[in-house]
């Protein structure tokens, strides 16, 4: 039995110039947010581990709790919006409302009625009840895409929408109506809006640095030179007395209602979103990074703060491996991550793209990526064309590219042969190289060709060798693994067949157990005395399942598309 332990946490989707939109629910001190073609929810309490929702087939975008604490509204580049219990993660109420992006949505008080806005041929918004769909007003008075939206909290309801035209544009409802729009207040894209808790006011913030303060009829109050970069997110206090701005400047501000500025906090990058969350701000820098900061307002409205960042991957991860009780995550954007429990922290390892390969190098990490470099400790070899695969044990590390196998030790080059289209590579007292015609070859550590074993059916994919080096695990592009015994130079068994796609990852516990992962999402193991047995946990992670290691006590840690690690205790008969 494969059971689930704990998620850890994404980084939110950013993208230079767009702003993204966090969502706060008091009742269960959690944080919403989109990542690849998933919603976060991040609990404040224990801010590096997540919980996961899969609903989207298109990128996510933007996510918020409904007032009431019972569902969330999701939506995705393809203009789908989604509402979901966040418990049981099943869905109440989907619908294509749009053909492109959903920038923000909104929720009014009575968590009945849902705005959702974005970029559209044929309309910037929709109006609609989360539980039938019935149209319940009509967004327009914009000449371009809209930004965000805000629904006034308290009757009598009224909503405002932002957009790249420069405009705010008020509305009176249900059902929502154009009422007026405030031109002239903002000089360039306005990014997002928002009410206070009290309906009292509105403030929408934008590209020319300004912030400006509204009465709640949306007539404009005062205008700020808030920041000295572009404005991209704002939210309130829940007493209503303050709000806070997050800018290009590296830095997040609160303001009074009056305007005043009460203080700055300094980053070390671009602030693009940020939510007021109880006693805590939370902003989002534009790597993803995100800071929880303890705030508290005292009589003299001065500011204390205690900050603490989460690091976590922002992009699918391609590669893991555990060292000294430490993991070590590699993702396709070059970064690495070393985990102390569930805590991530950079690793000085990392390369500036897709990381292929990480593994145990006597007791040192040795990554291979996309750079076409190897990196160990201080060392750095350079491969000259794209890797296809690595592998390290002991002192020795073997990458293959597409025609040449090297075998290095220490980091230093031993031997370099010539291979026909090589796509995976394992290494122990042998080298066995595969091919993407499926072809298995062994080859001494020294680089002499030792034999052929029998052909796959498919394409190599990767392949892994037992503790004592004597069986290997072959993958293939079609979801199949063979066993092979090498002193046999046979199959052991060709029965591990339930994968459905390509084999990504395979790892041994020992010489009798291997935990595989797929494209296909899902989590196998097989063992090598009962080859027909086997333990499974299907959907592990949306888009594909990449990487896997054994932990002690009979866990594993899995990486995947959907950027995040998850570990799983597993029940072995």
């Amino acid at each position: 039995m494969i059971s689930p332990v704990k998620t850890s946490v994404a980084s939110p989707a950013t993208t230079k110039g767009v702003a993204v939109h966090l969502s706060y629910n008091p009742k269960t001190n959690e944080v919403a947010y989109a990542n690849t073609k998933a919603v976060l929810l991040v609990n404040l309490d224990k801010p590096n581990e997540a919980r996961q929702f899969n609903g989207h087939i298109a990128p996510t975008t933007v996510a918020k709790f409904s007032p009431s604490g019972f569902y969330v509204c999701s939506g995705d580049q393809a203009g789908n919006v989604k509402v979901w219990d966040p418990v049981s993660f099943n869905i109440k109420y989907e619908a294509k409302i749009g053909n492109g992006r959903i920038n923000d949505l909104n929720w009014d008080a009575d968590s009945q009625r849902i705005i959702a806005v974005g970029d559209g041929t044929e309309r910037y918004g929709h109006c609609f009840t989360f539980d039938t769909g019935n149209t319940v007003g009509e967004i327009s008075g914009h000449g371009a895409q809209v930004n965000a939206v805000a629904i006034k909290p308290v009757r009598p309801y009224r909503a405002a929408t932002v957009g790249d035209d420069a405009t705010l544009v008020f509305y009176k409802g249900p059902p929502f109506k154009f009422d007026h729009t405030v031109k002239q207040q903002h000089s360039n894209y306005i990014h997002d809006v928002a009410f206070s808790p009290d309906g009292k006011w509105l403030v929408s913030v934008g590209a020319d640095r300004k912030a400006v303060l509204y009465n709640q009829d949306g007539e404009p109050v005062k205008t700020i030179d808030a920041h000295g970069g572009s404005i991209y997110s704002v939210s309130w206090a829940q007493d209503s007395t303050h709000f806070a701005t997050a800018s290009a400047d590296n830095t997040v501000k609160v303001f009074d209602v009056e305007g005043k500025e009460i203080d700055t906090f300094k980053f070390d990058q671009f602030q693009v979103g940020v939510v007021w969350a109880g006693d805590s701000l939370v902003s989002v820098g534009l790597d993803g990074t995100l800071s929880f900061s303890s705030v508290s307002i005292d009589a003299l409205s001065k500011l204390s703060l205690t900050e603490s960042k989460v690091i976590a991957h922002q992009q699918p991860i391609s590669a893991v491996e555990t060292l000294k009780g430490k993991i070590y995550s590699g993702s396709v954007d070059g970064s690495i991550l070393e985990w102390t429990g569930d805590k991530a922290s950079p690793s000085d390892a990392s390369h500036s793209t897709y990381i292929v390969s990480l593994s145990d190098c006597d007791g040192s990490l040795a990554s291979v990526a996309w750079d076409d470099t190897y990196k160990l400790n201080n060392t750095v070899y350079s491969i000259g064309t794209q890797p296809k695969a690595a592998d390290s044990r002991g002192s020795l590390s073997a990458i293959v590219t597409e025609n040449t196998l090297h075998i290095l030790d220490s980091g230093k080059l031993v031997k370099k042969v010539s291979i026909d289209r090589g796509s995976a590579v394992a290494i122990a007292d042998q080298v066995v190289v595969g091919s993407k015609s499926g072809e298995l070859s062994v080859y001494s550590t020294t680089g002499e060709k030792q034999f052929d074993l029998p052909p796959l059916r498919a394409a190599a994919t990767k392949l892994a060798l037992s503790e004592n080096g004597n069986l290997l695990a072959a993958g293939e592009s079609t979801g199949k693994i063979i066993l092979y015994d090498l002193s046999t130079k046979s199959v052991v068994t060709s029965r591990w067949t339930f994968h459905t796609a390509q084999i990504n990852d395979i790892d041994w516990l020992g010489n009798e157990y291997i935990a595989s992962v797929s494209l296909d999402t899902n989590i196998y193991i097989y063992s090598v005395k009962t080859p027909m047995k086997n333990l499974k946990s299907l959907n592990a992670h949306k888009e594909g399942a990449t990487a896997v290691r054994w932990l002690a006590n009979n866990e594993i840690v899995t990486g995947g598309a959907d950027a995040v690690l998850k570990w799983w205790s597993v029940e072995l008969s």
